[in-house]
């Protein structure tokens, strides 16, 4: 049963590659071959090599990602119950939520606690609403993280104190925002846009489980926007890096990124994992919040394009080529033998062979 399993998964990874777009990766040099110390060694190597970059490229995306985390600054310092104080316009609170007393007489806590989740409505749209100028700004993580990988040299300066040239990271992350920002803000905006959609469902379950109204379609709305949420990340992961690796149309695009979710899922459900981990942080308190805010304002978001792109090149290295050399192989063998299937009658006539034919006549 095992090995008729294991051939199953195989055939159904052999179908599903079949639809992959294939074309080489869109780089600005040779290729310099396979890293000799596999792929995750040289993750870490090229992030201590480049952790300068990094550092600079991450602190010019803090442009771009202000607005994000001023969303999340405002909501987690002043607390979901203060927010409903101030769309209340009430003065004196009177749920006091963080003693456990207080309700006011005649007031169903039920009712009370439905109404604490409406701010999160509030932050749902704030997210939405933001996280396409995130997008922007990660496109040029993305173009850098892509050149660190494929370890392609930098624009640089001469330094009068240093020997060596210094990389102009700042040049190099602007013209990565200025070549894909459209594409990149496409992705963020749709995939900001699915991702509230489905935690607005999940906060209408919490709504009516606090109420006591739950029925079927609460459920049923609950489990879909778990699975939409899951999948749309882990389609998006794989997707986003595609922004500065490849040059193809954008169906071709999310094509591949389909395609690679579902025949590598463990892989993109690992990634998202790691995505998600430092937000899920944020909501344990304060400390939390101020560590996952400084370790991402000081290096996290080139953290995560440099993982992106380090996984799709690995894609690439070992899904893309191969395939792409094999279509290439067969499609030489097959002209090879019709060439040799053609008799020489059949073949067509150049134009130095019609003139001699037009002599002899």
């Amino acid at each position: 049963m095992g090995s008729n399993e294991k051939n199953e998964k195989g055939m159904l990874l052999v179908k599903l590659i079949r639809y992959l777009t294939l074309v080489t990766e869109a780089r600005n040099e040779p290729a310099k071959g396979k890293y000799p110390n596999g792929r995750i060694k040289r993750f870490f190597d090229t992030l201590r090599s480049n952790t300068s970059g990094m550092l600079f490229s991450n602190v010019a995306s803090f442009l771009f990602i202000i607005p994000l985390l001023a969303v999340l600054l405002v909501f987690f310092s002043l607390g979901a119950e203060r927010i409903l104080y101030m769309l209340k316009s009430m003065n004196e609170p009177y749920i006091l939520s963080s003693f456990g007393i207080g309700l006011s007489a005649g007031v169903n806590v039920g009712e009370i606690q439905s109404e604490m989740m409406v701010p999160y409505y509030y932050l749902i749209l704030g997210i939405v609403a933001t996280i396409p100028i995130f997008g922007i700004g990660f496109s040029g993580l993305l173009y850098v993280s892509s050149k660190m990988i494929w370890g392609e040299s930098f624009i640089t300066k001469k330094d009068k104190k240093l020997i060596n040239d210094i990389p102009r990271m700042g040049v190099e992350f602007f013209r990565g925002v200025k070549l894909f920002w459209k594409e990149s803000c496409l992705y963020f905006t749709v995939f900001g846009i699915i991702l509230g959609g489905c935690a607005s469902l999940i906060v209408l379950f919490v709504q009516n489980f606090y109420l006591d109204t739950l029925n079927v379609g609460h459920y049923f709305g609950l489990v879909l926007g778990i699975i939409i949420m899951i999948f749309s990340s882990m389609v998006f992961v794989n997707l986003i890096p595609l922004v500065a690796t490849y040059k193809m149309k954008i169906r071709h695009k999310l094509r591949n990124a389909f395609v690679f979710t579902i025949s590598f899922y463990f892989t993109s459900f690992l990634l998202v994992v790691m995505l998600l981990l430092p937000f899920g942080i944020m909501f344990t308190g304060n400390f939390g919040m101020v560590a996952v805010m400084a370790v991402l304002s000081l290096i996290g978001f080139s953290f995560y394009a440099l993982m992106f792109v380090n996984y799709s090149d690995y894609l690439s290295e070992n899904i893309i080529i191969p395939l792409l050399q094999h279509v290439q192989q067969e499609a030489l063998k097959k002209q090879s033998m019709q060439n040799k299937k053609t008799p020489a009658s059949k073949k067509p006539i150049n134009d130095k062979q019609h003139l001699k034919y037009k002599r002899k006549n």
